[in-house]
């Protein structure tokens, strides 16, 4: 019955992906669209951070109150300056917020969680980088029958009424029963949806990654302590 349902996902992110291996392994027949000539969403892409109001709802004034238990109104560096008094250990704690590209004389004294998850719970990596797990789940999905089709980007979403019935690929409409939405979520009712409701974003947030040729006898975690932590010290006296 399932194999008569024809599903079409938008995007492919990790999560889009994800979702359309467990729709195929349910049996829906599963076409993936990727606007971009790569899958990986998030591996690949800067993305927003938004809807801040949806914090200022009353069902959320309890955790807010609590917010002070997570160290947000100081920052990295005031806190580990705080708690060591070798500069070098200083140093070290420091740069955990550079994870996510922060500065830790700016960034909230949240992000000291980092070092613990690492320490405390254990740190690890993909061999060959994180890009493998989305070589992996291509991989998975293409043997579940999921159609991936990248550089294909979808233009809206088609709808009957309330009901969607397909989406607009490149210029081409697809017939579906059923649409997932791994796109932003602001992005995707604005530019696919595109209904009269107000829906803005209220907070940005940036994340950039930094790529280096790696020389042959440089671990996979060096940090280079001194020169990173003068670089940031001469950008917080700018």
């Amino acid at each position: 019955m399932m194999k008569n349902r024809r599903v079409a996902v938008i995007g492919g992110g990790l999560g889009a992906l994800s979702s359309a291996i467990r729709l195929a392994q349910l049996g829906f027949s599963v076409q993936l669209f990727e606007k971009n000539p790569k899958i990986g969403g998030k591996v690949n892409e800067v993305v927003p951070i938004h809807e801040f109001r949806k914090l200022m709802r009353p069902r959320h004034f309890r955790t807010l109150f609590r917010l002070h238990q997570i160290d947000p109104f100081r920052t990295v560096h005031e806190r580990v300056s705080r708690f060591f008094s070798d500069p070098r250990l200083v140093q070290l704690f420091d740069r955990y917020a550079t994870y996510n590209g922060s500065d830790p004389f700016q960034a909230p004294a949240t992000l000291n969680i980092i070092p613990y998850v690492e320490y405390g719970l254990g740190g690890f990596y993909i061999k060959g980088g994180i890009y493998r797990l989305v070589d992996a789940l291509e991989s998975v999905a293409r043997e579940r029958g999921v159609q991936i089709q990248t550089s294909a980007k979808v233009e809206r979403v088609c709808r009957v009424g309330q009901r969607v019935n397909g989406v607009q690929v490149n210029g081409e409409t697809i017939d579906a029963d059923y649409v997932l939405c791994g796109a932003d979520a602001i992005s995707a009712h604005h530019e696919l949806i595109r209904t009269d409701d107000d829906i803005r974003p209220r907070l940005f947030g940036l994340q950039t990654g930094l790529f280096r040729r790696v020389l042959p006898k440089i671990a996979v975690h060096a940090y280079f302590a001194q020169l990173i932590y003068f670089g940031l010290v001469v950008l917080k006296n700018l």
